[in-house]
């Protein structure tokens, strides 16, 4: 999806008449192939805009030419397996050591706020020990254990492979970046577009400033979680702009459609649209207008008609990842910049680009930017 090198450049050996035209290339001409353009197109991937790891389960399985990120024939890049060893070798140590750091913390009573996601399969993984030792001594302590502190799929986390792990955390950085940098784009146009949306950047500025004035000058993993606006920003921002706007499930048992002669099957995928729910004015009063402050309550509303993660057990796991990533990236353009729209570039309202995955604008958000002159 995101080639480090947009194009490779190589000599015809030979003329060349393109067909269905009169344009002929000679020998010995240089030439720029779009390995971007080749690897997005829908004839060789379906569904070409989609991250989609396990289209890869099979290797080989794409013509060595239509896909080339390390170029491709005689002068294919020399560094592609040391690349690729050097990015493995990189998030197998990075999560090895965050486990060692976690099992430590947890040994000594400590690390209890962690919560995230390689804290709860270190926790795991000490259950499944805990249970092997219980088992070789006392059948009864062991289901005693199961009903009160971990049940059989817990278990089977504990025997989770480094490599695996390594995989998800590597999933965290990649699958992050469309979703988390669109996000980003409809805040700063939510902030920016509008009379209401300009006060509110200035609320959002005014916030910042005071966190990271008590932080010593710094932007800090704490101070990002005291910045309460931010976070309704960000959270109105995906109420209005979820960057998957359905999610798909099966269903569990037949169901009549209220009111019609429609009958749903049990186990038939269906697909939600969580951009219909989140603008459906019964659970959103003014569901059009941008008002960060519907989420001054934590909780209030229904878990089912707010879910641009998703909901249930398949919620998307880089959720805490994704949105401490987008409170940085909006603290660090705020703290620095004010920020207007660009009408001649960008409409009002904002129109989709339909032809995307991710949710994205149209023609992109454009912004004129100064920089702020802050209060001494």
């Amino acid at each position: 999806m995101h080639p480090p090198a947009g194009t490779i450049s190589r000599f015809t050996v030979e003329d060349y008449q393109i067909p269905g035209t009169s344009l002929k290339i000679d020998k010995n001409i240089p030439i720029f192939i779009s390995i971007s353009a080749i690897q997005r197109d829908e004839k060789f991937f379906p569904r070409p805009e989609q991250f989609d790891p396990d289209r890869f389960l099979q290797k080989d399985q794409w013509n060595h030419f239509t896909y080339m990120p390390f170029g491709e024939g005689p002068r294919l890049c020399i560094g592609l397996k040391f690349t690729m060893d050097e990015s493995y070798v990189f998030f197998r140590n990075f999560v090895q050591e965050i486990m060692k750091k976690r099992e430590e913390a947890i040994d000594k009573g400590e690390g209890s706020g962690y919560g995230d996601f390689i804290h709860q399969l270190v926790l795991l993984k000490k259950r499944g020990i805990k249970r092997e030792e219980i088992k070789n001594d006392d059948e009864d302590e062991e289901n005693e254990f199961l009903k009160s502190d971990a049940n059989e799929t817990d278990v089977s986390w504990a025997n989770v492979d480094l490599d695996d792990l390594a995989a998800q955390a590597m999933l965290f950085f990649s699958a992050g970046f469309e979703t988390t940098s669109s996000l980003l784009s409809f805040a700063m146009f939510e902030l920016s577009s509008s009379k209401n949306g300009k006060q509110i950047q200035r609320r959002v500025a005014e916030e910042v400033d005071k966190v990271i004035k008590e932080d010593g000058g710094m932007i800090t993993y704490d101070g990002l979680k005291r910045m309460h606006l931010l976070d309704r920003v960000l959270n109105e921002t995906l109420r209005l702009h979820p960057p998957a706007g359905t999610i798909s499930r099966f269903t569990v048992e037949d169901y009549q459609i209220p009111g019609t002669s429609l009958k749903i099957d049990k186990n038939i995928p269906i697909f939600i649209s969580i951009s219909a729910i989140q603008r459906d004015e019964k659970f959103f009063p003014r569901p059009e207008q941008f008002d960060p402050d519907r989420f001054l309550q934590k909780d209030q509303w229904n878990h089912f008609t707010y879910m641009p993660f998703g909901e249930g057990p398949r919620l998307c796991i880089g959720q805490r990842f994704a949105m401490m990533q987008a409170r940085l990236g909006l603290a660090a353009l705020i703290s620095k910049f004010e920020f207007d729209l660009c009408t001649k570039k960008t409409p009002v309202p904002l129109k989709y680009n339909k032809k995307a995955f991710i949710l994205a604008p149209q023609s992109g958000v454009w912004l004129k930017t100064k920089l702020r002159r802050k209060k001494k």
